[in-house]
């Protein structure tokens, strides 16, 4: 097989659920309690803690693919005489932990008893004499895990908006020197109930919000001192939440107020890629993609693996003439016949569909752009996307929309925020 360039993924750390079902990655510090370290302290009686459970990528807690064995490792404090996992299936069976050398409680949940599509939920009880203590329920993803090549669709574009390079309140701005890099817009993020739009403007130090049709909505300045990486947009409560991973504080307001510090998260650290926001739209809960470390939970603790939820941002894995994306409905092997050069921009609808701009080289070794789509069944569509040929060029990830993808495409006169859609039965 080809040798494969990861791009967008994991270390292999430990993922842990504690006492209150909070997730935390070993080796990052906590913050505010919004994660647990991975020896927290516990007193005798407390409930068992999942650690690292499978393979990397593929079957951490929070997934497990279908046909495969859910595998447990459990670390239970204040020695209890055993350790039991009830797994809610319809067939609801227990398994019986078994404890190690190194007092790691393991046991293997047969793919048998796992159904093919769906989730499950784990309860981890430890037992102490005639004593018993029971984590809250951690909820398990069943996945596939498919190779489908990608059926040619059409692609429709929508101009939404187009603005000229400036620092009037309808452009976006740019600046660049010879000793630094030229500072673009950083992010984009969208409502996708509404279809609002806010576009992280950086050389101007604000937010822009403007609607699906492109009007705009008005502006919010920058903390003093902020420097923001990525915004999100909740549907639900109508606020916005605004990271700086320089710094590591995360700013929150209403739409159309001021931000103001609402948590602080590990700094970024350096040679971080990528940074996505989102909102798992079941808890509200607001969660960071930094793909250097995974996701890291800000607003209340997680019972969840992020992998699991529906919207979260995909990772992505490329090899020679392939591209692997990972949801929370399974992994997507998609094969290219042409080159694979990278796939730098990704996004994920609330149902779990998915978008990606793939890179490719042609038979001339011209750059050849292409969107792809990988809906939660697993079928998957692409199309050519010249608007990424360069010298144009994406600002800032891609966002869904109310029926397809925003992208914000740049050149050296204007940037346009474009709206793509996949015309259905074409």
């Amino acid at each position: 097989m080809a040798k494969r360039r990861f791009l967008t993924g994991v270390p292999r750390r430990a993922l842990v659920i504690g006492t209150g079902g909070a997730l935390a990655l070993a080796g990052v510090a906590g913050a505010d309690a919004l994660q647990r370290d991975t020896h927290p302290v516990a007193t005798p009686g407390a409930a068992p803690e999942i650690t690292d459970v499978a393979p990397f990528m593929l079957q951490q807690i929070g997934l497990v693919h279908a046909g495969h064995d859910l595998q447990l490792s459990v670390g239970a404090y204040g020695h209890p005489d055993s350790v039991t996992a009830d797994i809610a299936t319809p067939q609801r069976s227990t398994v019986e932990l078994h404890n190690e050398p190194d007092s790691t409680w393991r046991g293997v949940v047969s793919a048998a008893d796992l159904p093919a599509a769906g989730s499950i939920a784990v309860s981890l009880t430890a037992h102490y004499g005639r004593r018993a203590a029971t984590s809250d329920p951690i909820q398990i993803q069943v996945t596939r895990d498919v190779t489908q090549a990608a059926l040619p669709a059409t692609l429709s574009r929508r101009v939404v908006s187009t603005f000229a390079w400036g620092t009037t309140s309808t452009d976006l701005g740019r600046t660049a020197s010879a000793e630094s890099d030229t500072v673009l817009p950083a992010s984009i993020a969208s409502d996708t109930t509404s279809g609002e739009v806010v576009v992280v403007d950086s050389a101007n130090r604000r937010l822009l919000r403007l609607s699906a049709a492109g009007a705009a909505l008005g502006q919010t300045a920058w903390p003093s001192g902020a420097h923001i990486d990525a915004v999100a947009l909740d549907p639900v409560s109508g606020r916005v939440h605004a990271v700086d991973l320089r710094s590591g504080d995360v700013f929150t307001g209403p739409r159309n107020g001021a931000l103001t510090q609402s948590a602080t998260v590990p700094k970024s650290t350096s040679g971080a890629g990528a940074v996505a926001l989102f909102v798992d739209p079941s808890t509200g809960h607001l969660w960071i993609r930094d793909y250097t470390r995974n996701s890291t939970t800000v607003a209340g603790v997680g019972s969840r693996d992020p992998r699991a939820i529906t919207n979260a941002p995909p990772l992505v894995q490329v090899g020679d003439h392939e591209v692997v994306i990972q949801t929370a409905h399974g992994t997507t092997t998609i094969p290219f016949t042409d080159q694979v050069v990278d796939a730098p921009y990704v996004a994920t609808a609330s149902n779990g569909t998915a978008w990606v701009a793939v890179n490719t080289l042609d038979a001339r070794q011209q750059l050849a752009p292409q969107l792809v789509r990988v809906d939660s069944d697993g079928h998957v569509t692409a199309a050519p996307a010249p608007d990424f040929i360069p010298p144009a060029d994406m600002t800032a990830d891609l966002v869904p929309s109310l029926g397809g993808v925003y992208a914000l495409v740049r050149d050296a006169n204007a940037a346009r925020l474009i709206e793509y859609r996949f015309e259905e039965g074409k």
